[in-house]
């Protein structure tokens, strides 16, 4: 450990301490009192340094801003740099597990301020992989038969540990759990004995801040977002388990289902129930898919209790009777757009030119448009990437009912609707100029 000066910037005290063969009560003592008020502290291990590494000397390297010395474990490697009277956690901190029971190497070149910030909030660090599964992974980007093999192994070890369990839910590694992630998933349940839902997602492709705003709101989709997902038991059984190879050999969100859903769909929330943690190139190869849905900062609910505003418009014949609603309320207004705003805001990735003001809170905002691509939604791209919703150019939009999106900004429902719609031939949205692409 060394003790850094913090108005001079040179090292005034520099100690080691052997946790292996002794306590680590001189290293207590060294804390309390060799470290004053300002002084920057550089501490770092070596060999194996948690044997002996006592609850009270972790404590006084937390209150010293440390995040992780508490999960140092065997032939771990960890260094801080941090400051006495900082508020919060150091952002200078690494942890490394040992593998295979060697040291896991640590070169760190960084600039330090004379006064340091701490976090109030660590992030998670990088998840941890099994060594074999990351070397194939980086070989095989869709490790389709893989990935399928797995989900079957999850879906016959639920079925073995609770044969009686009426439903399942699946979720992803590296995912982290909204506070509510149990009570969304519970309250929704009753969808699943709709003939036209197959599951229950807690996690939304598009989304992101300035699109998700509203923790109350669910949608139906047509795309299987993966992630975490709640489905009956006795769907798995008699459709995908026969079919695994078919409908599911990729990762979720790459596409379940996209020939075998029968016209069915998911439900999925406005605001995510979980958040991906992000993996390390090194584990998972950014590919332009990845690279759309994982590295854009997400939304996700941090509410203890969000209820649902319209969990019993669900079945398909009242999702429609709702949507219907929405288009004739009196709190529905047309944006009116033109090809050349759009395709402007597309090119830029902002809706700033397209100057959007929303008067009135949970109001339903409508873009009416007439889709021209016949084989596809290119005009639907495009919205999306102009209001910042998924949007990958080689993949459809995510998120889509009918030829309609659904999603919300500032706390306003924002509807895309399309000529392939059957709500679009009503007045005043039939009469729109738009067409894209």
């Amino acid at each position: 450990m060394v003790v850094v000066d913090s108005h001079r910037m040179k090292p005034v005290n520099a100690r080691h301490f052997d946790t292996y063969a002794m306590d680590s009560s001189e290293m207590e003592l060294f804390l309390m009192r060799e470290v004053r008020e300002g002084d920057i502290l550089i501490a770092m291990t070596f060999d194996e340094a948690s044997r002996n590494l006592g609850v009270m000397a972790k404590n006084l390297l937390a209150d010293l801003g440390s995040s992780q010395i508490q999960n140092l474990q065997f032939r771990g490697q960890w260094f801080m740099i941090s400051q006495r009277g900082m508020k919060g956690f150091s952002p200078y901190e690494t942890l490394k597990a040992s593998k295979g029971g060697l040291w896991s190497p640590i070169d760190e070149h960084m600039c330090v301020p004379r006064h340091l910030s701490g976090r109030v909030i660590m992030p998670d660090p990088k998840v941890m992989q099994n060594d074999a599964r990351s070397k194939f992974c980086e070989q095989h980007s869709h490790i389709s038969d893989f990935c399928s093999g797995i989900m079957a192994v999850a879906f016959e070890t639920a079925y073995g540990l609770f044969p009686g369990s009426s439903y399942v839910t699946v979720i992803e590694e590296g995912l982290l759990l909204a506070p509510d992630f149990m009570a969304y998933s519970a309250s929704i349940l009753p969808v699943l004995h709709d003939p036209t839902v197959i599951a229950i997602s807690a996690w939304n492709a598009n989304g992101f801040p300035n699109v998700s705003s509203r923790a109350d709101l669910v949608y139906r989709v047509e795309d299987f977002p993966g992630q975490a997902f709640t489905i009956r038991m006795a769907t798995y059984m008699k459709e995908l388990k026969p079919n695994m190879k078919q409908c599911c050999n990729k990762r979720g969100w790459e596409g379940w289902l996209e020939l075998g859903r029968w016209e069915r769909e998911m439900v999925v929330p406005d605001v995510s129930r979980v958040l991906r943690r992000p993996l390390g190139s090194d584990l998972e190869p950014v590919t332009p898919l990845i690279h759309a849905l994982f590295h854009r900062l997400r939304a996700t609910n941090l509410e203890m209790t969000s209820p649902l505003s319209n969990a019993d418009t669900l079945t398909s014949d009242r999702y429609e009777s709702h949507l219907l609603e929405l288009l004739n309320s009196s709190h529905a207004h047309v944006i009116s757009l033109t090809k050349e705003d759009i395709n402007a805001c597309a090119l830029n990735e902002s809706t700033t030119n397209l100057k959007l003001v929303f008067d009135d809170k949970q109001s339903v905002y409508v873009v009416p448009y007439m889709e021209l691509d016949m084989t596809g939604f290119g005009g639907m791209k495009i919205l999306c990437r102009c209001f910042g919703l998924f949007y990958d150019d080689h993949s459809s939009p995510r998120g889509l009912h009918r030829g309609l999106l659904r999603f919300s900004m500032e706390g306003n429902e924002v509807i895309f609707l399309s000529n392939r719609n059957q709500h679009f031939a009503m007045s005043p949205y039939n009469t729109t100029t738009l067409s894209l692409p």
